[in-house]
């Protein structure tokens, strides 16, 4: 369901994957209507109910995508952006960790440098407001998660996987045929493909929030780490 009542600047991608039990905390955030939203449902739960019903009758601009088979994170973000309709895309976590706020003031930065073709937020540099930390374990995760991706493929960024990024239309576009990741490495390949093709990438801090009730399970790590690999080697 699209609104063609509002003209958005931005197009907001959230993956949605069985997140009944806390969609409805993030919902009445989304109440700016500079923003074109695009909900990507893949999971066995009444996410996509929740959010239709919310949005029902209200002139937003809409989409909520569903999917029986699941897509991962990756092949969520994917499906969202292939239907975007701004010159400005990018995605967030469904969890809360990162405000509509936050995100908003990316966009706006983008756009307001034509210098800059994507903007990736960090929780790990100096200007990151880290406003309820995550568990050690999770922390320590992270960090070598981080060294094996500068190792891999020599990023020097400090943060790969927050859930808060954003690009232009064309640079997504431009590499969008060699996109295909479903897993979390998806925020590399993301990150990699746009700097292989000479886009400029620009890291920034962000005020961040850890949630509780995460995804990410105690195997996560080994899926990222293969897919690594894959990303890679092109296994």
């Amino acid at each position: 369901m699209i609104s063609i009542l509002n003209t958005p600047k931005y197009s907001l991608v959230i993956p949605a994957y069985n997140e009944a039990g806390r969609i409805s905390h993030l919902l009445p955030e989304l109440d700016d209507e500079v923003f074109e939203y695009i909900f990507v449902c893949d999971g066995t739960d009444n996410t996509s109910e929740i959010i239709k019903s919310h949005f029902q009758g209200q002139h937003h601009n809409m989409q909520c995508l569903t999917f029986s088979e699941r897509k991962g994170k990756g092949g969520g973000i994917m499906a969202g952006f292939n239907v975007t309709h701004t010159p400005f895309i990018g995605f967030i976590d469904a969890d809360q960790s990162v405000s509509l706020k936050t995100i908003k003031k990316l966009f706006e930065a983008l756009e307001s440098d034509p210098h800059i073709d994507a903007i990736i937020g960090s929780r790990y540099v100096k200007d990151s407001d880290i406003k309820t930390p995550q568990p050690i374990s999770r922390r320590i995760m992270s960090r070598c998660f981080n060294v094996t991706t500068r190792v891999l493929f020599c990023l020097s960024y400090h943060d790969t996987q927050c859930g808060a990024k954003v690009c232009t239309k064309e640079a997504f576009d431009s590499i969008s045929n060699d996109m295909i990741s479903n897993g979390f490495e998806f925020d590399v390949k993301f990150i990699w493909r746009l700097e292989r093709a000479g886009y400029h990438v620009h890291e920034v801090g962000i005020a961040w929030t850890d949630t509780e009730n995460s995804h990410v399970s105690l195997v996560t790590p080994l899926k990222m780490l293969w897919g690594l690999m894959k990303l890679k080697f092109q296994l």
